[in-house]
């Protein structure tokens, strides 16, 4: 019965010690996932995992939160149309 339980337990620390990588990576301004955040760029002069950089973009996010912060837009008014989803997650051009 010991013997079933050893490798629960090791997945268990392997677990949890990846996660808390990942978050040590983000608390140091790391991004460790792939693609970053719309409005952000990687910058791979980072030493470790690539860091964020805002973008040209980065203007254009905030003024969409600040449009939504005024109460007059609703999250479903930016959100595109889920059927509209290709594949991997890109939109069909019309």
């Amino acid at each position: 019965m010991i013997n079933m339980a050893l490798p629960e337990v090791d997945n268990r620390i392997r677990s949890r010690n990846t996660k808390d990588g990942i978050r040590r990576a983000l608390k140091e301004g790391h991004y460790p996932y792939g693609m970053p955040p719309k409005g952000y760029s990687k910058d791979n002069s980072a030493v470790k995992t690539p860091l964020l950089v805002p973008n040209e973009g980065a203007p254009l996010i905030g003024e969409a939160f600040e449009l939504f912060s005024t109460g007059l837009y609703k999250a479903t008014c930016s959100r595109p149309d889920r059927k509209a989803k290709a594949r991997y997650g890109r939109f069909k051009a019309d």
